[in-house]
């Protein structure tokens, strides 16, 4: 941090990682008195595929580690998170304290989410979250409930809307009162063309109409809705300039011309790519971590536009970039793959 005119050491994070790129532990630390001091420490297991296994965390407390929580994860025979159970230590020994449980339908969307706490030597349900998606996976309706010791009663639900490329054009979110659904708040967005939000809007319910609200969470999603901002307000405005980078400079002539759809992906991720002549090209597809998942190889592309289908239906959810080299330069794009 900056004081008294000079950078000054505060806070520092550490983190190791598997032949893999798996992360395997995270430590932070703070600087005391001319010393980097010892804060927290986790540690990480991931079985053959990849999939986290555990998470074992820890504190510094006079001078030693003191044991503090893990969580263990369990999973589906096809990969699918299926619950995941939080244990504390009481000093003693280590105590179940917490438990999430997912289930999914035929196509692998989580349809649910149910918490359960332990209460006297016995899980007790908490809240269920309910999902329904459109036809392009992404969330309409998430609805929760919550356990009154018999049954699932309605608490709250939220209703979202999407522009093409995912980003969230609407959220309505209501209470459940009295056998009655209760407006509370509403966010809107607008988008370009490329899913850069232009405006983002917060309101609230006063009892007739939506009125604006000062102290709202505005998300300003960018770069095809793959990334956000947050700010506080009620309402956000945005303005975005595309920069041409990693190109030689052999006139506009020769610049390649790459896209990609649909993005988010589910199985497959077609991109298109526009060259002035026929040449060869690589595609690379690395993880948000830097890891290359996939290389496609070298192949040729003709004058004009060309289409190149990339299988991403074996990747696991998340953000990935294309890296696209051809003798005019090289090309990024930023692929979502959805589950």
């Amino acid at each position: 941090m900056w004081e008294d005119n000079a950078w000054q050491n505060n806070a520092r994070e550490t983190m190791a990682y598997d032949a893999s790129g798996n992360m395997v532990s995270f430590l932070t630390e703070f600087w005391i008195a001319s010393e980097w001091m010892n804060n927290t420490h986790e540690l990480f297991t991931y079985d053959d595929a990849g999939r986290l296994l555990s998470s074992f965390g820890e504190i510094w407390d006079d001078s030693l580690w003191i044991n503090d929580q893990q969580r263990w994860y369990f999973y589906e025979a096809n990969g699918n998170l299926s619950d995941w159970v939080l244990e504390v230590w009481d000093s003693i020994t280590w105590v179940n304290s917490y438990k999430e449980v997912y289930e999914y339908d035929a196509s692998n969307k989580r349809i649910s989410a149910t918490t359960e706490n332990w209460l006297d030597s016995n899980w007790v349900p908490g809240l269920m979250s309910v999902y329904a998606y459109n036809s392009q996976d992404y969330v309409l309706d998430m609805s929760t409930y919550s356990w009154n010791g018999q049954n699932w009663a309605e608490l709250r639900k939220t209703n979202f809307m999407y522009d093409t490329y995912g980003g969230v054009e609407t959220e309505i979110f209501s209470v459940w009162d009295n056998g009655t659904w209760l407006n509370e708040t509403y966010k809107q967005n607008t988008f370009d063309g490329f899913g850069n939000v232009l405006t983002g809007q917060y309101f609230v319910w006063n009892g007739e109409t939506w009125t604006q609200d000062q102290d709202g969470p505005i998300q300003i999603f960018f770069n095809y809705s793959t990334h956000y901002q947050s700010y506080t307000g009620y309402r956000a405005e945005a303005s975005f300039t595309s920069l041409f980078v990693g190109k030689n400079e052999v006139g506009a002539e020769s610049q390649t011309s790459v896209s990609c759809w649909p993005n988010p992906a589910r199985d497959i991720a077609r991109v298109k790519i526009d060259v002035p002549e026929q040449c060869a090209a690589n595609i690379l597809v690395v993880s948000v971590i830097g890891k290359e998942v996939k290389d496609m190889g070298k192949f040729r592309l003709e004058n004009g536009a060309n289409t190149v289908d990339i299988e991403v239906s074996s990747l696991p959810a998340g953000l990935y970039t294309l890296h696209i080299k051809t003798k005019y330069g090289n090309e990024n794009l930023k692929v979502l793959v959805n589950r």
